[in-house]
């Protein structure tokens, strides 16, 4: 913890400090009491302020002594409150240590043992074997966007040129706007959502799929600029998702079913060496 945030602590806390009559400990810097129960600064772990500025920091800290306060005054009322065997949480605490054992186990097995490589085949013949389970819910676009200056002198030709699909005209776009304030964007090659692309049109009131099934080209102007669209191919709501949108899904998805094998093999492994032990005896 930074030096100055010690500093405040300790004279912002001297007035908490009125633990008259609690016994403090007297190497430590005292910041607040509840009850019996006594919150030391040494008791504030360094980690908390990591990466804050100072003042962020107090405020961690300040935010940290409230959340403590108020634990104590719980935990106080819930001791009067409880019958003694309200109060016996043995088993709970028991099964939570289960839980927070095997937990850090599996993930330390998980961390040595699970490769996370998913191989481009793999993705593939999982999305061929379970296309059907993936449907666009919003149209997709392939396509060339545009926003050129009113008044630019190139505007004429970029008009002609943006309507063609041939390489050499899309290549002499690029080389128009390449040393130009002009906007363009080549999604030709990638699937977008065509709503963002609307989007840059300032025509979202539309009905895109009567819009994508009725033209290619799509132009429009306001006060500066024209606004010139070509869509180079299109899927619409309800059809398959093409794999280039999905493949990071489809790879999570390989991962957990990876991840869920490795530790259904631990578990039998366990079970079985346990068993091969005489450690399992059913009566």
């Amino acid at each position: 913890m930074k030096i100055i945030n010690i500093v405040w602590l300790f004279f912002l806390f001297l007035s908490f400090t009125a633990c008259k009559n609690t016994d403090l400990e007297e190497d430590k810097i005292a910041l607040v009491r509840v009850y019996d129960k006594v919150l030391y600064l040494e008791d504030i772990d360094e980690s908390l302020t990591e990466g804050f500025s100072g003042e962020d920091s107090i405020l961690k800290v300040d935010q940290y002594i409230k959340i403590w306060i108020n634990n104590q005054l719980w935990m106080s009322r819930s001791e009067l409150n409880l019958s003694k065997k309200q109060k016996d949480v043995s088993a709970q605490l028991e099964d939570l240590r289960i839980k927070l054992f095997t937990h850090k186990y599996k993930e330390l097995f998980l961390g040595q043992k699970l490769d996370t490589v998913i191989l481009g085949d793999e993705i593939k013949k999982y999305y061929e074997e379970n296309s059907i389970n993936f449907v666009l819910n919003s149209n997709v676009v392939k396509a060339i966007f545009l926003k050129i200056p009113k008044n630019d002198e190139s505007l004429s030709e970029i008009r002609f040129l943006y309507k063609s699909s041939r390489t050499r005209d899309e290549e002499r776009i690029a080389e128009l706007c390449e040393n130009s304030t002009y906007e363009f964007d080549d999604f030709g090659s990638d699937w977008i959502q065509f709503s963002d692309l609307l989007n840059k049109l300032s025509a979202t009131d539309v009905n895109q799929k009567q819009m994508l099934q009725g033209r290619s080209y799509y132009e429009t102007e306001d006060d500066e600029f024209v606004y010139l669209m070509r869509i180079k191919n299109y899927l619409l709501i309800g059809q398959i998702v093409p794999l280039s949108l999905v493949e990071g899904q489809i790879k999570l998805i390989l991962l957990k079913k990876r991840r869920s094998l490795l530790l259904k093999e631990l578990e039998q492994n366990i079970y079985e060496n346990a068993q091969l032990d005489n450690e399992i005896e059913h009566f």
